[in-house]
């Protein structure tokens, strides 16, 4: 069983609160400003205020984020190559193959490709 260290989860959970309060704060702008427009009240322009313009800009970076690491990141294959030569083995030749950051899951998406591309 593994288990997280007490420091790991109060980096989540601080995370989380972070990302609750971030697009609480969207969802109550945005909301607030639907109403003003719902009543036909007149008065400033609540989401066009700098604080209001920033709140937006991070709430859709966070968003577009989320997006790249469902839909792209998953698909992304990185293959680095690196020759090393030493003295000891001069005549020897052979390939070393190091493989990380899998993120497997129930849904195969790269992982054949994986494999044929580590055997060639």
């Amino acid at each position: 069983m593994i288990t997280a260290a007490p420091r790991d989860i109060i980096s989540v959970l601080l995370f989380l609160g972070l990302l609750l309060v971030l697009y609480g704060l969207e969802v109550l702008l945005l909301t607030r400003a639907l109403l003003h427009r719902v009543r036909r009240r007149p008065g400033k322009r609540t989401l066009l205020t700098w604080p209001a313009i920033v709140l937006h800009v991070v709430a859709g970076a966070g968003i577009l984020c989320m997006l790249y690491g469902h839909f792209i990141e998953p698909y992304r294959v990185e293959v680095n190559t690196m020759t090393l030569h030493t003295p000891k083995l001069k005549s020897a030749g052979f390939r070393i193959v190091q493989i990380s950051d899998l993120h497997c899951d129930t849904t195969p998406r790269n992982e054949e490709k994986a494999v044929r591309m580590i055997n060639s």
